[in-house]
């Protein structure tokens, strides 16, 4: 449990010093009523990440469903705060995705991007 308090006061810093990314921005968000979060983890040099990046940024009713869902956060790799979280999850490759549950404190991790379709249904918000 203290962990599970430790990452979620945070995420809620983290959610303050990652407001001026523009990587995903606008799934960027905070509700204290979700138990679900979303980290995505990317690098700003990845074509990986790029392509997801347009793809998401195009898809506004898969935004709806991601932040309906998820508290989203996204963390570049190359920042100090962000290769603090991937440290944490163990994340190595970008993208990478890690849903992670405030209330048991599980987490599982999706690595790479193969699609909205694809990323749907592994999130289960289809």
């Amino acid at each position: 449990m203290k962990i599970t308090k430790l990452i979620c006061c945070f995420l809620f810093v983290a959610n303050a010093s990652f407001a001026n990314n523009d990587f995903l921005h606008s799934l960027q968000n905070t509700s204290p009523n979700n138990h679900k979060t979303l980290l995505i983890f990317y690098k700003p040099d990845c074509p990986y990440c790029t392509n997801m990046d347009k793809l998401i940024t195009a898809d506004k009713a898969f935004q709806k469903q991601l932040t309906g869902t998820y508290n989203v956060q996204v963390f570049d790799i190359t920042s100090t705060e962000g290769r603090l979280m991937a440290d944490k999850f163990n994340i190595h490759a970008v993208p990478s995705l890690v849903q992670y549950n405030n209330l048991t404190g599980e987490s599982q991790i999706t690595k790479g991007f193969s699609g909205i379709q694809k990323l749907s249904q592994q999130l289960q918000i289809t």
